[in-house]
């Protein structure tokens, strides 16, 4: 049994076991206090109120930040990019070919005589987003023109492994590329048919390479 020391008396007097009154009630089967929690009209307001911001959040972000670059990126970026050589007084008769860092900066891979002042434009972050959207686009419709030649190819009647191949090869030439993107004539070159060129020569070396 146990023992309570009273401090001023000094007399012992046994002490009452001070067990939760929750396991009493847990003990005969009924429900706890806290299974029964309603919370308050406040309480529920204002989980509502993030519900909604939530939503809001998730909507938003569906319709921005999440949407797959397309082709209306390209076009988009076509005419920032116009704009911004317009106004620095760039010479535009030559190509200009650029290429995205690995830190994000844009660089200018090709040689231009403005090389410095093209890059300078890049500090820009609205337009260096741009130049990444649009060569995210450009990558996307050079695999889907690669889809296209793969079902192409199934239809003339090439074996289905040998199409796989192919494709599996050819999309590989596409992601390992670096991020260049060439302009010129105040517009996004496009190079999806070289890049199928260059499927086809290495697929058919491998051929040639298991043959040997």
């Amino acid at each position: 049994m146990d023992m309570r020391i009273h401090p001023q008396s000094g007399s012992v007097s046994p002490l009452l076991s001070q067990q939760p009154q929750t396991t009493a009630v847990a003990a005969s089967g009924k429900a706890l206090p806290a299974d029964g929690y309603t919370p308050s009209a406040e309480i529920q307001q204002q989980a509502e109120v993030r519900d909604e911001q939530l939503t809001a959040t998730l909507q938003s972000l569906d319709s921005g930040l999440l949407k797959l670059p397309g082709a209306g990126d390209i076009r988009s970026f076509e005419k920032q990019f116009n704009q911004a050589l317009a106004e620095a007084g760039i010479d535009t008769s030559q190509e200009i070919e650029l290429q995205i860092e690995s830190d994000g900066s844009v660089t200018v891979a090709n040689d231009h005589p403005q090389k410095d002042r093209i890059e300078a434009l890049f500090t820009d972050r609205e337009l260096q987003q741009g130049l990444v959207r649009a060569q995210m686009a450009q990558t996307f419709e050079k695999i889907g023109a690669l889809h296209d030649q793969w079902l192409q190819k199934l239809a003339a009647g090439m074996p289905e492994d040998t199409a796989n191949q192919w494709l599996v090869n050819a999309t590989k030439a596409v992601t390992a590329e670096e991020s260049n993107l060439s302009w010129k004539g105040g517009k996004v070159q496009g190079d999806g048919e070289a890049i199928a060129q260059h499927g086809n020569q290495q697929y058919l070396a491998v051929q040639a390479m298991g043959a040997g």
